[in-house]
């Protein structure tokens, strides 16, 4: 008879060892196809027959506390996951499907410690604008970005630079990802009323210095966020836009007054992340043609890119690991006054690119030139403009 616990326990265990993000577990007619999300893409792993298959999930439902019998609805919970070296939180997601329930797993690896600002992929000098900008006593600074774009590694690696003896650093987060020595770390609990807005509200009577607030996802939290950077505090937050300057007007229409954006805004970075070439099997390559003719529509030139042949190290991809790509928009006073007249979003574009803003396209071919990324993920950036 299968051991489905120790099944289990190997299954998990290979997809940290593969340094994956998460794990599907798709049920088909026949079989469960089990993939792992490593580097922003899915890869096969392996298949399990139907009758193995239901009982893993069955376990998984078991250890996150979900209901076994019921099928038919999307669930969630968390579970614990501790085995040499490994000490995990697993956050389980269930949705019904054609053939039967979808598992995700988002793997949380606890021993996984925050990067630094060095290590994110920030050129030096953009390092220096945002290492300039945390240290300041008050004002707000925003990470923008679709999900899995690496912004709450960045906002820890913010936190990095400070001196956390000598400051209040309070954190409200969905979930709690890195632990961070120093710092009081909380998790939202909407069911119990403890939203980003009430979590704010909360907070600001801790005596803060400095606040990193998960995400700002409705107006109540937008205006607490202004408010509080307004009123001597420290805020790092997050927002779902596809560019910097989007931030600001998203801000404005989700009800916050202009004048008041424009006052506590400091610096907004937009950031995605790109595939890095594996430097195992990295190798320079001769531009094609078709590659040159897309790089010139961008304004570029260049007569030869780099690109992995393919290791053991990389299974074969190419690419192994990802590195930042940023976009970084400082509020000077012609960024702000524009923003309490009203300015659309061409004004602003125009506006920050005449003050030097480089944006996440031509970041993304600075790291293509320097052979930090292949042709492909520098295309699939750009095309998104």
């Amino acid at each position: 008879m299968t051991d489905i616990p120790l099944l289990l326990d190997q299954l998990i265990i290979s997809a940290l060892n593969a340094h994956a993000s998460d794990i599907h577990i798709q049920p088909y007619p026949s079989n469960y196809r089990i993939r792992f999300r490593s580097d922003g893409l899915l890869y096969d792993f392996q298949s399990y027959e139907s009758s193995v298959a239901t009982h893993i999930c069955a376990r998984i439902k078991v250890l996150a506390q979900l209901d076994v019998a019921e099928k038919r609805r999307p669930q969630d919970g968390t579970f614990p996951f501790s085995h040499i070296p490994y000490d995990s939180d697993i956050r389980v997601s269930t949705f019904p499907s054609q053939y039967g329930e979808k598992l995700v797993l988002r793997l949380l690896d606890k021993t996984s410690h925050y990067k630094t600002l060095d290590q994110v992929g920030l050129s030096p000098h953009l390092q220096a604008q945002l290492s300039k900008a945390v240290s300041q006593d008050n004002g707000c600074i925003i990470l923008t970005g679709p999900t899995g774009s690496g912004k709450t590694t960045t906002a820890h690696a913010l936190l990095s630079t400070l001196a956390i003896s000598e400051k209040n650093v309070v954190t409200l987060e969905d979930p709690i990802e890195y632990v961070f020595p120093g710092v009081t770390q909380s998790a939202i609990q909407p069911l119990l009323g403890l939203t980003f807005a009430a979590g704010l509200r909360a907070l600001l009577r801790q005596d803060p210095d400095v606040i990193l607030l998960g995400e700002i996802r409705d107006a109540e939290t937008a205006q607490v966020a202004i408010q509080a950077a307004l009123t001597g505090h420290q805020v790092i937050t997050t927002l779902h836009t596809t560019d910097a300057p989007s931030a600001l007007l998203r801000l404005i229409h989700m009800g916050c007054e202009s004048f008041l954006v424009a006052a506590a805004v400091q610096i907004i970075v937009a950031q995605r992340l790109a595939r890095r070439i594996c430097s195992s099997c990295i190798q320079k390559v001769p531009i094609q043609s078709e590659q040159a003719l897309v790089l010139r529509k961008f304004g570029f030139e260049c007569t030869h890119l780099y690109e992995g042949a393919g290791c053991e190290d990389c299974r074969g991809t190419g690419c192994s690991g990802r590195i930042g790509i940023f976009e970084v928009l400082i509020l000077t006073p012609a960024i702000r006054s524009a923003c309490i007249e009203g300015a659309n979003y061409d004004k602003v574009v125009a506006l920050a690119a005449q003050e030097g803003m480089q944006s996440l396209t031509e970041d993304a071919f600075m790291k293509l030139s320097q052979g930090s990324i292949p042709f492909s993920e520098w295309s699939r950036i750009a095309l998104c403009f």
